[in-house]
């Protein structure tokens, strides 16, 4: 049942509620690929990474204050100290973290007020703790002059977590936000010997091993691992997730998961896909809906008029912030990672990386999450909703 739009919602219990079951027996099954919602997730890491043996390695966009990244600091920090290979990769955009996200655009701000504290010396001090506990800290993708104007520029957006012989790979940021208020995101944990070598592999690809071109392994017979190069215009998980769309079978579901509504060529398919008789469903957070465009002349007004008209596509407004990144065909095939789906990230030379699997396991969960952020959303996108 949709939640109505004055009923209260708590995303952090109801995502507890409805995903918080893993057993210790599925937690503890290295060749089951198990999707993690951000407590899950939290929980398994660092129980995984206290008992580690020979590495510890975690790489996201940002790393900021918090009592989640505290928490990643000292595990790393003993890791290290029992011998175990311990690593931090994070984006130099850090350098720009106001908090949570905020991007400052410019070099050491002083604001105006203490609403949002820079925290970069902090930061930094962190970064020198682990430094001096012989974690292996990398800042990747480092700035230029005109970077530094514009810091937004070929980042390294790909989030993967390696301990041992298990992997890491979704949307999930190590920040406070993620663990404490109930973001709608996953990571999925894959112990198949195949995924595990292609992230471990690419984990160590940064700066002066930084891939070239964007590339794709065949894992296995269900596990394909993507990566995108961060070249501007190119992008083989956004290519791959078009050819996903064309290839659906008449009448399967397309469910489309992201932060952001879906645009360019994907959004044509998606359109073709739904004129075919494909039901295909959107899914955003309840904030989307709030910033509808008036001005009929914008890219996002025109984005989101061809939707509201679309035959047999729905939008779904989750009444908390959805992060995850989904695309599913059916009960058939599915891509997830650290990409959006759309096509600021291609134009701006982001790196990404993805996964696309059609182990059947794995899609039921995913299927779960979806029905859970299906349940407690409402508000379909019509026509009415671009009256100005």
């Amino acid at each position: 049942m949709a939640i109505s739009e004055k009923a209260s919602f708590n995303p952090t219990v109801y995502l507890n509620n409805k995903l918080n079951g893993r057993s210790e027996d599925e937690l503890n099954n290295p060749s089951r690929s198990v999707l993690e919602i951000p407590t899950v997730y939290y929980k398994d890491i660092l129980n995984k990474a206290n008992l580690a043996k020979k590495r510890v390695w975690y790489a996201g966009m940002y790393f900021v204050v918090g009592h989640a990244t505290g928490i990643l600091e000292n595990t790393l920090i003993k890791a290290a100290q029992r011998g175990v290979d311990a690593r931090l990769r994070i984006d130099s955009i850090s350098d720009f973290m106001l908090h949570e996200g905020k991007i400052f655009f410019g070099r050491k701000p002083k604001p105006k007020d203490n609403s949002h504290p820079f925290e970069k010396e902090t930061t930094d001090q962190i970064f020198l703790n682990l430094e001096a506990s012989d974690v292996l800290v990398t800042k990747t993708n480092p700035f230029g002059r005109i970077g530094e104007l514009v810091p937004i520029f070929g980042r390294n957006h790909g989030k993967m977590t390696v301990i041992d012989d298990l992997v890491w790979v979704g949307g999930l940021n190590f920040s406070d936000v993620f663990f404490s208020e109930g973001v709608a995101d996953y990571n999925v944990r894959m112990g198949r010997p195949g995924v595990v070598r292609a992230v471990a592999d690419h984990f160590k690809k940064t700066d002066e091993n930084r891939i070239a071109r964007d590339y794709s392994i065949e894992c296995d017979s269900e596990y394909k691992f993507l990566a995108d190069a961060g070249k501007r215009g190119e992008s083989i998980i956004y290519d791959g997730a078009q050819k996903m769309v064309d290839e659906a079978l008449p009448h399967e579901e397309i469910i489309f998961i992201s932060q952001h509504f879906p645009d360019g060529p994907l959004l044509d398919k998606l359109i073709s896909r739904s004129k075919k008789g494909n039901p295909v469903t959107i899914i955003a957070s309840h904030k989307n809906k709030k910033r509808i465009p008036k001005n009929p002349n914008s890219i996002e007004f025109e984005v989101k008029r061809r939707i509201s008209n679309a035959e047999n596509l729905s939008v779904l407004y989750y009444p908390g912030h959805v992060h995850a990144k989904l695309l599913m065909v059916g009960q058939r095939k599915a891509l997830f990672g650290s990409h959006n789906l759309v096509t600021i990230g291609i134009r701006l030379g982001t790196e990404e990386i993805a996964i696309q699997t059609t182990d059947l396991d794995l899609l039921g969960q995913l299927s779960q999450f979806v029905n859970v952020i299906k349940d407690a959303s409402s508000y379909p996108l019509t026509s009415d909703h671009l009256q100005s």
